[in-house]
């Protein structure tokens, strides 16, 4: 499993934020979301921008460059 995956769900739990939640948050699917939390895609960097700026994370942080 990649970090990526396993910060954003850990994120989300904290926030008590559901992956429905940050998926209509950011337009695009819950589909999308779970592909993402489950490891099975990384996003685009479009897509890591949003996601980092909707949970006020750092993308450095997100993707496990930093900890």
């Amino acid at each position: 499993m990649s970090k990526f995956a396993e910060r954003l769900r850990e994120t989300l739990e904290l926030r008590n934020l559901s992956q429905r939640g940050l998926a209509l948050k950011l337009n695009v699917s819950q589909k999308t979301i779970n592909h993402l939390c489950l490891g099975e895609r990384y996003p685009s960097f479009a897509l890591l921008i949003a996601i980092a700026k909707e949970l006020d994370e750092s993308i450095d942080w997100l993707v496990g460059l930093v900890d």
